[in-house]
């Protein structure tokens, strides 16, 4: 922890502390714990080893103390709180600024328990803020947690990365997914003592990086044979999508070519996405509503509680509806 209680139940931070100045005691279980300082490590507040506090769990590692100290060194103005425990919901964010959580993630966590911290944030009126450290950076096939941190502002789907070792906030955007390449994103960078908005706790300033990477153009037709050639290999994920169509009397091989265009969703859903078009496509023309319905009846699990899945769902509608019509016409 990078904050501890003196005798006079003064908040000390654990950077510029003095342990002449102690004794230091926990702000959750109250007992006694110890400055630890060094050259190689944060500064930082530890409980002795047999004590068992449900508020302030140890074994933090260098990078997550890092990112803590540097998030509220590059914040303070804004009063943001560090490591600010919320007793009606019994969690612990590593820093909090109004009713916006930030939890920064730098080992692994299971996804259930992402989900829980997550919707009790929501739940209680706050919006959780999830920044990933190096170990959990997305690779090209992203992970479902790593797709469950992204946010959806106007401009389409954003992930936050830290960067302690350059002192740095990293932005992915403009993420999409291709069948053959995996996930491709642009990633933008704001470095400490940049300027920030202060208002909504979100940088301002984003300095593009030049991209190196060249994603290859998604056509149709060869996404179509891609499939075709997959579910004669008997590839898991086409199967499974395949075992979920047959019984309502599809094939995933065979649906109109608009159904294999390239979605604004596939980063989300990958190949799942013909699911979707599929069950569009049964009952001609089919309302936002007929189309819900027949979705739930898949029994299928939403797995992004950061994002609005009414919205989301609304606007594959509205893919489905605008490539229907514009495929259709461009091959008459």
């Amino acid at each position: 922890m990078l904050k501890a209680l003196n005798q006079r139940k003064e908040v000390i931070l654990a950077k510029g502390a003095k342990k002449s100045s102690g004794p230091f005691y926990c702000p959750g279980c109250q007992k006694e714990v110890i400055l630890r300082q060094g050259l190689k490590r944060q500064s930082h507040f530890a409980h002795q080893a047999t004590t068992d506090c449900q508020t302030y769990s140890e074994g933090e590692t260098k990078e997550h103390l890092e990112a803590k100290q540097l998030l509220f060194e590059w914040y303070q103005e804004m009063d943001i709180e560090l490591e600010a425990y919320l007793p009606q919901l019994q969690q612990r964010p590593d820093l909090c600024y109004k009713n916006i959580a930030v939890e920064v993630q730098c080992s692994s966590l299971k996804f259930s328990r992402f989900l829980e911290r997550t919707s009790t944030y929501l739940a209680n009126g706050y919006q959780p803020w999830w920044i990933l450290g190096t170990k959990m950076y997305p690779k090209r096939h992203w992970s479902l947690l790593a797709k469950a941190c992204c946010t959806y502002p106007s401009t389409g789907f954003c992930l936050w990365l830290i960067d302690t070792r350059n002192q740095a906030l990293v932005r992915l955007h403009q993420i999409k997914w291709h069948y053959q390449e995996g996930v491709i994103s642009r990633r933008s960078a704001i470095q400490k003592g940049e300027p920030y908005r202060k208002e909504t706790l979100r940088p301002l300033y984003e300095a593009d990086e030049s991209d190196t990477h060249h994603s290859i153009e998604w056509v149709a037709v060869d996404y179509r044979l891609w499939v075709i050639r997959k579910l004669r290999n008997r590839l898991p994920k086409i199967r499974e999508i395949q075992e979920i169509v047959y019984p309502l009397n599809g094939n995933v091989s065979q649906l109109p070519l608009w159904c294999y265009c390239e979605s604004r969703f596939g980063f989300l859903f990958e190949h799942r996405i013909l699911i979707f078009r599929f069950l569009y496509l049964s009952e001609c023309p089919i309302s936002f509503e007929q189309w819900l319905i027949r979705l739930r009846q898949l029994h299928w699990q939403w797995c992004f509680p950061l994002l609005d899945q009414r919205e989301i769902l609304r606007e594959i509608f509205q893919e489905c509806q605008y490539l229907e019509n514009s495929v259709s016409f461009s091959s008459q």
